[in-house]
């Protein structure tokens, strides 16, 4: 997990740029552990590149999922209306649960991503 994955970027993409980015999933940075384990993003990057995720690949994301979805490592929180999470990717990993957004579009779930490049 400390050599290059393919990853599916499409949903922060610039126009003109490749959808496919490779990175390690774990990586030590600045004395710090960052992680990038989007499991579904992982495996969806290999179809953008239309070739088949090897064998040793799935293996590995494979036990990554098996590891992230232990109930006795998880943190479950929930929301108030109005409230905010700010979680940074690289060294929190997390996930949600599905819910159903207010008929009101005013009212609905908004999501904001802060992109930070390093430069």
């Amino acid at each position: 997990m400390h050599t290059p994955f393919a990853f599916d970027r499409r949903h922060v993409t610039p126009p003109g740029r490749s959808p496919v980015v490779w990175g390690a999933p774990f990586a030590h940075r600045d004395g710090h552990l960052r992680a990038r384990c989007n499991t579904v993003r992982m495996r969806g990057a290999y179809h953008l590149l239309d070739r088949p995720l090897p064998a040793d690949r799935g293996a590995a994301i494979d036990a990554l999922d098996e590891v992230l979805h232990r109930p006795e490592l998880a943190l479950t929180l929930e929301l108030a209306e109005g409230g905010c999470l700010v979680v940074d990717d690289r060294r929190i990993l997390h996930g949600r649960t599905t819910y159903q957004d207010h008929d009101d579009p005013g009212r609905r779930r908004c999501l904001v991503r802060v992109m930070a490049h390093a430069g």
